[in-house]
């Protein structure tokens, strides 16, 4: 892998549950321990959507970063104010060099 292609400072985060004051179970996300890592975002597709009246859109990336062994559907990944979803991963080589992180855009607010 050319570390070129990897200009981008991410964080990988995993869920983790907590509990709040009055009992409930919290879902929170914390950075895996080899979870900053620096990456290579690629655009892959873009739709403006509808959805009961309220206009947004959607936006599909690559991410590919060197190899993290605990990184799950349930991540997601941060890049500044920007949030992904990962949708799947794929270790491209079978030999724990590197990831490809399949992800969709989520709105944080």
């Amino acid at each position: 892998m050319r570390a070129g292609r990897l200009r981008h400072l991410v964080q990988i985060q995993a869920p983790t549950e907590t509990r709040g004051a009055t009992g409930e179970v919290l879902e929170t996300f914390a950075t895996l321990s080899d979870g900053e890592v620096w990456a290579g975002i690629e655009p892959l597709s873009g739709r403006e959507l509808t959805r009961a009246g309220a206009e947004g859109s959607e936006h599909s990336v690559r991410i590919v970063c060197r190899y993290v062994g605990s990184v799950t559907t349930r991540c997601r990944v941060i890049f500044g104010a920007r949030v992904f979803q990962v949708l799947a991963v794929i270790n491209s080589s079978e030999r724990g060099v590197d990831i490809e992180l399949a992800c969709k855009e989520v709105s944080t607010t």
